[in-house]
C-alpha cells in the first residue's frame, strides 16, 4: 500500500473512532458487525478472523428466541456475551454459540 492511501486509511477510521467516542457517529448493530467483519480479514493471515455475532444473529442460528437465549446465559450454558466501545449491544464469539450447538443438537 502506497503512503498516502495509508494515510487516508488513518485519518478515515480515526475520524470514525473519535465520533463513536463522542457519540455524534453510531452504526445499527449491524451495521457495526459489517464494519468488523470487513476490517478483520485485512489484518493479516497470522491473526484468527474476527468471529462475532449478536444476541438476534445468535438466536436465529440456534433457532431460539431471545428470552430463552438469556435464559442459557443467565444458567451459564452459553458465555456472557462482552462489550466492544461503539456497539451498544453484548456481542458474542461465533465459535462459542456454534460449539453449543454441535453439543445440543441445533
Amino acid at each position: 500500500m502506497n503512503p498516502e492511501t495509508r494515510l487516508l486509511l488513518i485519518n478515515y477510521y480515526q475520524g470514525l473512532a473519535d465520533a463513536l467516542r463522542q457519540g455524534t457517529l453510531q452504526f445499527t448493530e449491524e451495521q457495526a458487525f459489517m464494519i468488523l467483519r470487513g476490517i478483520a480479514p485485512a489484518q493479516g493471515e497470522h491473526q484468527r478472523r474476527l468471529r462475532l455475532c449478536s444476541i438476534s444473529q445468535a438466536c436465529r442460528y440456534l433457532g431460539i428466541s431471545q428470552p430463552t437465549f438469556r435464559k442459557l446465559v443467565k444458567q451459564g450454558e452459553l458465555p456472557q456475551g462482552r462489550k466492544i466501545a461503539g456497539i451498544r449491544e453484548k456481542i458474542w464469539n461465533k465459535e462459542d454459540i456454534e460449539e453449543y450447538a454441535r453439543k445440543n443438537g441445533k
